[in-house]
């Protein structure tokens, strides 16, 4: 027999949290920005092609959970349709994606993790979503970890004006061709027309202000997950990727005492072979009575 369910000794997920958080205009099908937020990295992306280019072939994004807040939203405005995708193992619940991974290895992206030289075991590059763990806005679960969701810039369709925020980022300029320019220079100026969906921004001000509250919202992502692996290490509970599962995990490390098996095929086969060679059924049944005898 095969054991499928046994006691768990609980492991904490020690893996650093990334904020990541995309903006779009044109009802989400043009791309605006993207950011990946840490303590210690705060990069906005200005095209698609230097995100990817920054996901794939840097490595302080590897071995490390991103996460955002409905990250299928994210997904769709940045990976979904290029080559890379194909090699994600995504898990999927009806149209949102619960996660998606990749293992990178020096030959490339692979689903599967492989051996590189015999021992070394290949990078891994991992996406996660609040949602899992909470059907709440990025607004609401910023009320939860007292980080306030910026009101969106003018430009983008919403008439509040954005407030004075840090303007402390680091900004990826599409202008540079060589994979590893970075600079702090505001992107260049898109002179396209209004839509009525939103515009792209046209001056540098208007730039700044979408860079920052983008990097607002992964901020906040990555501050909900931090705040839920505190939480849960508290009772006890191995962090996983959804809270159902988090809750499986709790309930085997801390109730689960025994451990149970699912029978093998030729098990089963040989229970079902011991139904043949007749069988016994009550046709009628008869009173008790006192003496705790029945008639049948």
């Amino acid at each position: 027999m095969v054991t499928v369910l046994k006691p768990l000794n609980p492991r904490e997920e020690k893996r650093l949290f990334l904020g990541y958080d995309i903006e779009t205009h044109d009802s989400g099908r043009g791309f605006l920005s993207a950011s990946i937020w840490h303590s210690d990295n705060r990069v906005v992306f200005c095209t698609e092609k230097r995100l990817i280019i920054e996901m794939f072939k840097r490595r302080w994004l590897r071995n490390k959970i991103i996460v955002g807040t409905n990250t299928a939203y994210d997904w769709a405005g940045t990976l979904d349709s290029q080559e890379e995708e194909m090699e994600f193992e995504m898990v999927m619940r009806g149209s949102r994606l619960l996660t998606a991974k990749t293992h990178v290895t020096p030959k490339g992206l692979r689903k599967r993790q492989e051996k590189v030289g015999g021992h070394h075991h290949p990078d891994i590059l991992e996406f996660w979503d609040t949602l899992n763990f909470a059907s709440e806005s990025v607004e609401k679960i910023g009320k939860l970890i007292k980080i306030p969701k910026l009101e969106p810039p003018e430009f983008l369709g919403i008439k509040n004006k954005i407030p004075n925020v840090q303007k402390e980022i680091m900004i990826v300029n599409p202008t540079y061709e060589d994979d590893g320019e970075r600079d702090t220079i505001i992107a260049k100026q898109d002179e396209s027309k209004e839509h009525p969906k939103g515009r792209l921004p046209k001056t540098n001000d208007e730039w700044e202000q979408l860079f920052v509250y983008n990097v607002n919202d992964a901020k906040i992502s990555m501050g909900f997950m931090k705040f839920m692996r505190v939480f849960l290490t508290k009772l006890n509970a191995p962090l996983r990727m959804t809270i159902a599962s988090t809750a499986m995990a709790w309930w085997r490390a801390n109730h689960l005492e025994d451990e149970y098996y699912h029978p093998t095929m030729e098990d089963l086969l040989e229970q079902f072979e011991s139904y043949y060679g007749g069988r016994v059924e009550v046709i009628e049944r008869g009173e008790h009575f006192k003496d705790r005898k029945s008639v049948v």
